[in-house]
Parts: C-alpha cells; structure tokens; sequence
C-alpha cells in the first residue's frame, strides 16, 4: 500500500493522511492570510492584481522558505542548537510555506479559476459640499458677522 492510500483510524471516522496534511496546510494558511490582512485589506487587495504579481511573489517566498528549510535543517543537525533556535526556525518554515501556498492560491483567484465571486466594488457616496456664506463666519471675538 502507498504511503498516500494509508488510513488512520479514528473511532468510527477514517481520514486520510493526506488530507490531514492538507488540511493543516489549510489552517496554516488561513492564519497567514488572517496576520496579513491586519496590514492589507484582504482579498481586495490582491483579487484586481495581475496573476503575474503573484507568480513572482512564490518565487521570493519559495526563496525565503529554501533560506529557512536550510537553516533547520542546519540547526537540526547541530547538537548545540538550542530548542527555541529549531522552534523559531520551525515557524520561519511555516510562515514561508504558507506564504507560497497563499500566492499560489492567489494566482488562481486573481485568474477566475477558483469560481469565487469577486466583490462588488464599493459605491462611492457622493461628496456633499458646503460653501460658507460670508456672514456665517466669525470674527477674532468670536462673535458672528
């Protein structure tokens, strides 16, 4: 049997390893996306960018997380490396990868290819201008004129 046939038993319930790790991928993700979107406005920031934009944005993140891969697995190896070294690193890593997912995700999105419908865009209210009658001002004294 494959390693992406075997089961795992849980009560009742089988999943597949696969999915499993598929779906922390997800939840790794999701909480990428949720840390980024205190900074950027979410899916409407990226749903109107080129597909290209974020082509180029896997191959830098695929950089980072290639820098990071190497540094844990350098530090994994290194029996001085301390256990807050390897998790901080370990969350690089995850970070990173998470990062190339949600690009790679975005690419798809900004495509048409998820089937997501894109947002309204937003109603400009119209601007109510006020003009001041000369007499409405006051003077020095704070008395109307």
């Amino acid at each position: 049997m494959t390693d992406s046939k075997r089961v795992v038993e849980a009560g009742d319930n089988t999943e597949s390893l696969d999915h499993q790790c598929v779906d922390k991928m997800a939840e790794l993700m999701k909480n990428e996306l949720n840390e980024n979107m205190r900074l950027k406005e979410g899916r409407k920031n990226w749903i109107n960018d080129q597909a290209r934009m974020h082509v180029l944005q896997t191959y830098y993140h695929t950089g980072k997380l290639q820098v990071a891969v190497t540094a844990l697995e350098l530090l994994m190896k290194d029996e001085d490396s301390s256990r807050h070294e390897i998790a901080f690193q370990q969350e690089q890593v995850k970070e990173f990868a998470a990062d190339v997912a949600n690009h790679a995700m975005m690419v798809l999105d900004t495509l048409d290819l998820l089937g997501v419908p894109k947002p309204e865009p937003k109603k400009e209210k119209p601007k109510i201008v006020v003009k001041e009658k000369k007499e409405d001002k006051k003077d020095e004294y704070g008395n109307w004129t």
